[in-house]
């Protein structure tokens, strides 16, 4: 379990923003960005649906807060705001930047407020073939303790961040699209 949690400490390094649209290796072409945008929303909709909770609140009050520039890059992009749009989400996720997580702790608790109630989130991928992908999705959160979730309020006390990163086996369908077919090892911890 340590190697575990060691590794998703490692795993939530972050990458420098840019604001250019490309490719970032020619020795790896990736996928077009509307496949992208459905293996999101599978993998969402398989390991964060609105109706679970995380830390005593529901996905749905959470938020996900996607870093959609880190994401990118994993699947060969590089980051672009401009590029949210072309993903055609249909996950209600925001877009966001590991720079949230930068007032938090997973060793001693603090306020958190960038991320406030919200699940960081990026997603990377494993292994992709044209019939099969494996993808890792990435979630670190605010277990806040016995406080309560107040809609429309910030939460008020601190928390210790927490987190885990799991895979995920997708397959491609006749028509092309993705879908979920198993979920991999989860490793979580603080």
């Amino acid at each position: 379990m340590k190697i575990k949690v060691a590794r998703l400490g490692i795993l939530f390094l972050g990458l420098a923003n840019t604001a250019f649209i490309c490719r970032t290796s020619p020795e790896r072409s990736p996928l077009p960005i509307s496949e992208v945008g459905q293996i999101i929303d599978v993998t969402l909709a398989a390991f964060l649906p609105e109706h679970d909770s995380l830390s005593r609140v529901s996905v749905a009050n959470r938020k996900i807060r996607l870093d959609v520039s880190r994401t990118l890059v994993a699947f060969g992009y590089q980051p672009s705001g401009a590029l949210f749009g072309s993903l055609r989400l249909r996950s209600a996720v925001a877009p966001a930047a590991k720079s949230i997580l930068e007032d938090c702790s997973v060793a001693s608790p603090s306020v958190c407020a960038g991320l406030g109630w919200g699940a960081y989130v990026w997603i990377e991928p494993v292994s992709v073939t044209g019939s099969e992908a494996i993808v890792r999705l990435h979630a670190s959160w605010v277990d806040r303790g016995g406080e309560t979730y107040k809609p429309g309020s910030p939460p008020v006390g601190k928390g210790i961040q927490v987190g885990l990163a799991s895979d995920a086996v997708l397959a491609r369908a006749g028509d092309g699209k993705w879908s979920f077919v198993r979920r991999g090892a989860i490793a979580a911890g603080q």
